[in-house]
């Protein structure tokens, strides 16, 4: 276990409580101590027996002793000074001492012992001088919880307001709080607290089980805490008031507080750089959370790929197969636009799907208005230009020359069904381009991709006898890249990736987000 650094702390316990630093976060009766103890797995005994014993080991001890009862929730400070004692005003005395009396029960006599919530921080450890290491760090936080506890837990108390009748914050208004004065008034350290911000993440770590799963119970709402038990909620106990010192530090410095020089290397290193770079309690956005349930293995939906129509959705799952095999494949959704002329719903509907879908690429081409849809959408803000694949020309010739595509259908003449006969034919590259030039110039408001025009070519050359299917077509040329990507070798991907802009595309935006690999614990 993690001890604090020795923090000597010049602010009594009876200066704190007389100046209303407790308004925010109350002391604990004895009662109510105990119970968030046995909460955290941590036994005290029944009775004052085992209290008063820990008392006197200086193990842990009460904040005070209430002379007469303690009633918070009206007045900051909730009793008067003078009927408290305080613990570090003098040695252990027998709790006998401080016994009060209700006026018609003079034969129950009562002990108030009172407790600081922050004294959980060790209620795991508790050992011969643990509450005299503790102190000057539990002061520390009770100094700073008025100001950053509400905005840490989203609740703020209030108590009676006896001039306006109504009821008002508790304690000092933030506007009131000063953090150079407050350091001064610890007469400790900025460095001294930088230390300590960095025990307790350390700490939060040590408790927290090793189950892939920290950085999401951050991300939980508080009110989840409740009902968390044990080693989490001891975590979450030391991530507390980390975060405190963490708003404390930045207010101080004007910028959060950096990193330990060094860390342990003990496979948790990506969870505490989460912690330090974001911070132990700060709020989590919808993307944030999607990517830590990912990470986790835990986000119910995978991508989801938008596309103009079966070109973009067969080629997709040809890589995805021939890469990493069939198994991601149930994890891609695919939504077919129909053609260009639903340019207009891409930005909408891309929006829309990656509300839920890890990611949502789109894949298409400049024909009609797509281009500039999509290029105002991006520089609106609307669409990442990352997850956007947007081709010069189609699909099929953006991706492979023309004599490629012509060996493609040859092939396919070439391997028909069995029963019928083979069917050859002769088409030249430029042959191809030429022509399919020309129906582009003809067709300027819906212009053919290539695979048409090559297809409508090997109807003509074969004089009808081989016609190919568009799909089958599209088929057959992802089952040729899929066998180019199994013979590959390592070296040969990055000038595939460059003569094949859609294998780099998928791999990037499709693959690597759902192939992650799993972070240490995940399989506990």
């Amino acid at each position: 276990m993690r001890y604090p650094l020795e923090i000597a702390v010049k602010l009594t316990w009876r200066e704190l409580f007389a100046a209303g630093a407790f308004a925010q976060r109350e002391l604990a009766s004895e009662g109510s101590f105990r119970s968030a103890a046995k909460d955290r797995g941590c036994g005290l005994g029944i009775g004052h027996g085992r209290l008063e014993e820990l008392d006197a080991q200086d193990a842990l001890r009460p904040v005070a002793f209430a002379l007469s009862g303690y009633w918070s929730g009206m007045t900051v400070p909730a009793e008067d000074p003078a009927g408290m004692r305080f613990v570090d005003e003098g040695p252990h005395e027998s709790w006998d001492t401080y016994e009060w009396h209700f006026d018609d029960e003079q034969e129950h006599p009562n002990v108030s012992p009172l407790y600081s919530p922050w004294q959980l921080l060790y209620v795991d450890q508790l050992h011969e001088g643990a509450d005299d290491a503790w102190q000057g760090a539990v002061k520390v936080l009770v100094a700073l919880q008025n100001r950053y506890w509400p905005g840490i837990t989203g609740r703020e108390k209030v108590v009676h307001d006896p001039d306006s009748g109504g009821w008002a914050r508790a304690g000092p208004a933030p506007a009131e709080f000063d953090p150079a004065a407050t350091l001064d008034a610890l007469e400790t350290t900025g460095d001294d607290v930088l230390g300590l911000y960095h025990l307790l993440v350390e700490a939060g770590l040590d408790r927290d089980p090793v189950d892939g799963l920290t950085l999401l119970r951050r991300a939980r709402p508080r009110a989840f805490h409740l009902r968390w038990r044990g080693a989490p909620l001891r975590a979450q106990d030391q991530f507390d008031g980390a975060e405190v010192l963490r708003r404390f530090l930045t207010d101080l410095t004007g910028e959060p507080p950096s990193k330990p020089d060094a860390e342990p290397l003990d496979g948790r290193q990506y969870e505490r750089s989460m912690l330090y770079e974001r911070g132990p309690g700060a709020t989590w956005t919808r993307e944030q959370l999607k990517d830590q349930l990912h990470t986790a293995a835990l986000y119910p939906h995978g991508i989801h790929v938008v596309g103009e129509g079966e070109s973009e959705k067969i080629m997709v799952e040809w890589i995805v197969t021939a890469l990493v095999g069939e198994f991601l494949l149930a994890e891609i959704g695919f939504h077919d636009l129909g053609g260009s002329g639903s340019a207009a719903q891409v930005e909408p509907i891309a929006r829309a799907l990656g509300t839920y879908a890890l990611s949502c690429p789109v894949i298409v081409d400049r024909e009609g208005p797509m281009a500039e849809y999509l290029e105002t959408a991006i520089a609106n803000g609307q669409l990442d230009a990352e997850d956007v694949c947007l081709f010069d020309d189609s699909l099929e010739a953006s991706n492979f020359r023309s004599e490629e595509l012509i060996a493609v259908a040859q092939k396919i003449g070439a391997n028909r069904s069995v029963g019928e006969p083979s069917i050859e034919f002769e088409l030249g590259a430029e042959e191809l381009d030429a022509y399919h030039a020309d129906r582009v110039a003809r067709s300027a408001k819906n212009p053919p991709g290539k695979a048409e025009s090559l297809l409508v070519q090997v109807g003509r050359k074969t004089e009808g006898r081989l016609s190919i299917d568009k799909r089958d077509f599209v088929e057959a040329l992802g089952r040729t890249l899929a066998e180019e990507l199994g013979a590959a070798e390592p070296n040969q991907m990055a000038e595939i990736r460059d003569r094949r802009p859609i294998v780099g595309f998928v791999i990037d935006r499709v693959i690597q987000p759902l192939n992650q690999a799993r972070p240490l614990g995940s399989q506990i």
